[in-house]
């Protein structure tokens, strides 16, 4: 079976023959490209408002009535070709097909189940609808002797089987019987009114059909006699050299018959073809014959050549894509030649990055700098790659496993086991992990000094990793480093996870604890919102949408988020800033905190120069050294309440300088004084705003000052938290 999208559709939906999904299976396993092509396919189903092809529009990508038709299978073959290059290069077509596909595979495949009273009862409905319409004297006595007609009851029109239900029916046949009634009506006219020599001609061909169709015999030497008379006819075309003009007879045994031309369906790849009838350019034809005998003609015939393997669409690597034969649909997903042994260079390659639209960001050892990668750019051992806030950059490695971050992550990729299992070293970040056609594919994951290694037990297994640096409160990040908590999540199918010796398998759906505690893991094994949607908002998608393009692969990222961090419109200016902010570059973050424009955003800043003070102390001495530029004067108590107060902080007298900051002369100290004391209390905000005026903070900071006089400013582990007041028609909200 041969490896197109609609095949590879079938693979997906699981509606294939166990021999086909098994063939199928191997092919997408030893296709980069469609390996590739299934990533995505699964991908952009996840994606919510992705958007679909215009209700009214014409042409073929713009008309929502070519996806029926492609998948009813009565798209012409001419147009197939197209519009499969459409799906391949519009993320919108992909999924619009994969996702009616999967549609039509659950409403066709499977019975719906009918209870047996709504059955009863739509017997019964179907039995008054016949029945002929009841009229208003009907229970009057009719007239003696009189005799009413009969009323026939309308009944309801045959149900037809709809289109797409319908077996396809092929087009070759009309027209070929057109062709033939044509043909004939034709070789009529001739033998009627044609002229007398084409008369007797046609009058004695089909007199006499048998004796024309009898191959000639004779005696060996007369035939090779024939042969020589007609060999010394003058050839149709010069420019092939006759064996006389060598001076050699052709080699051959005149005796054997020829092949006969075997016909292969379009659609099978896999059968053998009949060589083609070599042209005058086939340098086997033009040839010349040396001066050595020709060798005697074998008499075994020659077996048929196997048809050539064409390149994928698009080609690989430069690979020129083979044109498809007139008349044969194109082969989108047309496997690559068996593979030659990988070179030692080529056994380095971990893999490619196959995202069009994301960001993903390699370092730069040399210029110490990150880089955009540009789409379908190959990994190698050793690569730091960094994904940025609100992009989903996809990573399929060679191995057959495929890695898509979900927003920032830092990881790297280290090698592979003795075992051949890619390693991976995760320092922070979101991640969908999943195999394609091959069940038992592993990973190992580098954790600090752990290592966990997940196996894919079903080829259709899914999980998601959350790895987080933790910062204990209080504690000084540039002097320790915070520990690791990690969560993994298997989504569908059967995951193998190894700690030590002892594996444990997780059926989905399951949680997984692998490392550290957090206080804000799902409660009841429920799931994050994360692991199952891509939790963008509008205004995230727009951002994302806007800032993608102006990355560009030839220029240092951090200078193109630079310019871009004033950028005029506020959601992209604030994922610029926030993207920088990964890159080690935090003053454009600390200005945002003192700017009353962006104070819908400070909770987002704030956590973000948290996270970051988290991740070690050389990245929280980067911090400090922002805030020392940016904040001389305040640069101690700025950075001091970035690590968060525990229980003893705060009874060693820092809820007092809490609730004094929040008269502090400077926003960036007030807001971050405010935030922290809703963040370790969970108290409401008792109408205060740090972006008010003196006058109007006076009054509110007074609410918070007797909490403190009633000893009520605890970590909120210690007293219930009490429900935040709506804020008032009209005020700003305050951040939480």
């Amino acid at each position: 079976m041969r490896l197109t999208l609609r095949t590879l559709l079938a693979y997906l939906d699981d509606i294939l023959e166990p021999d086909d999904t098994e063939q199928i299976a191997k092919k997408v396993e030893e296709s980069e490209f469609a390996t590739n092509l299934v990533h995505r396919t699964r991908d952009c189903m996840r994606r919510l408002r992705l958007g679909v092809p215009a209700l009214i529009g014409r042409g073929l990508a713009a008309d929502p009535n070519t996806v029926a038709e492609y998948l009813d299978n009565t798209l012409s073959a001419e147009r197939v070709g197209e519009f499969e290059k459409i799906c391949l290069e519009s993320d919108v077509h992909l999924a619009e097909v994969a996702s009616c596909h999967q549609v039509l595979t659950l409403v066709l495949g499977e019975s719906a189940e009918i209870p047996s009273a709504s059955r009863q009862r739509m017997y019964q409905l179907a039995s008054h609808v016949d029945a002929p319409p009841v009229q208003s004297d009907a229970m009057k006595p009719a007239p003696a002797g009189s005799t009413a007609p009969l009323v026939p009851g309308t009944r309801r029109a045959k149900p037809e089987v709809p289109e797409y239900l319908r077996e396809s029916r092929s087009r070759f046949w009309p027209l070929a019987a057109l062709v033939l009634i044509a043909a004939l009506l034709t070789f009529a006219a001739l033998a009627a009114f044609g002229p007398p020599a084409l008369r007797e001609r046609l009058t004695a061909w089909t007199q006499n059909p048998a004796k024309q169709a009898e191959p000639e015999t004779g005696e060996p030497g007369q035939q090779a006699a024939a042969e020589g008379q007609k060999a010394e006819e003058p050839a149709a075309d010069s420019s092939v050299p006759s064996p006389e003009a060598n001076g050699k007879q052709p080699a051959g045994d005149a005796t054997t018959p020829a092949q006969p031309a075997t016909t292969v369906a379009a659609d099978d790849a896999d059968a053998p073809q009949a060589p083609e009838p070599r042209t005058p350019s086939d340098p086997e034809t033009t040839k010349p014959v040396t001066d050595e005998p020709a060798a005697p003609a074998a008499t075994v015939s020659p077996q048929p050549a196997a048809a050539p393997a064409r390149v994928s669409v698009p080609p690989l690597e430069g690979k020129p894509a083979a044109p498809p034969a007139k008349g044969e649909m194109p082969d989108k997903l047309a496997t690559e030649p068996a593979a030659a042994p990988r070179s030692e260079a080529a056994a380095e390659s971990f893999g490619r990055y196959t995202s069009k639209r994301e960001v993903l960001l390699k370092f730069n050892p040399a210029a110490n700098e990150w880089t955009r990668l540009p789409s379908m750019a190959p990994l190698s051992k050793g690569d730091r790659l960094l994904s940025l806030p609100s992009f989903r950059p996809t990573v399929a490695l060679s191995s057959g496993v495929t890695i898509q971050a979900d927003g920032p992550a830092l990881f790297e990729l280290i090698g592979w086991t003795d075992q051949g299992v890619p390693v991976i070293a995760v320092e922070f970040g979101r991640m969908l992990m999943l195999t394609v056609g091959k069940a038992g594919n592993s990973l190992q994951v580098k954790l600090d000094d752990h290592e966990v290694q997940l196996t894919f037990v079903d080829a259709e297994s899914t999980l998601a990793l959350e790895i987080v640096r933790v910062l204990p409160p209080g504690k000084d990040p540039e002097a320790t480093l915070g520990p690791l908590a990690a969560d993994l999540y298997a989504t569908s199918g059967l995951v193998r996870v190894r700690q030590g010796d002892v594996p444990i398998e997780l059926q989905a759906p399951a949680h997984q604890v692998l490392l550290g505690n957090r206080s804000d893991r799902m409660p009841g094994g429920e799931f994050p919102k994360w692991v199952s949607s891509e939790g963008l908002s509008d205004l995230d998608r727009t951002a994302t949408a806007t800032l993608e393009p102006l990355l560009l692969a030839d220029r240092p990222v951090a200078l193109s988020l630079g310019e871009l961090s004033t950028h005029r419109r506020r959601e992209v200016r604030s994922l610029a800033i926030r993207s920088n902010a990964y890159l080690g570059n935090f003053e454009a973050c600390i200005d945002a905190l003192n700017d009353k424009d962006e104070k819908t955003l400070w909770p987002s800043y704030i956590e973000e120069l948290r996270s970051a003070v988290a991740r070690g102390p050389e990245t929280a001495a980067k911090v400090r050294s922002a805030v020392e530029k940016q904040r001389a004067a305040d640069a101690a108590g700025l950075f001091r309440m970035l690590w968060g107060y525990s229980a003893d902080d705060l009874k060693n007298g820092a809820d007092a300088d809490l609730i004094e900051a929040l008269n502090h002369d400077s926003l960036d100290f007030r807001m971050l004084a405010f935030w922290n004391l809703q963040n370790v209390t969970g108290l409401p905000s008792y109408g205060y705003h740090p972006s008010d005026p003196a006058k109007a903070r006076s009054s509110t900071v007074r609410g918070w000052k007797e909490k403190l006089r009633q000893g009520k400013i605890v970590p909120r582990a210690a007293t219930a938290p009490a429900k935040p007041k709506s804020p008032s028609k009209g005020a700003e909200k305050a951040p939480t």
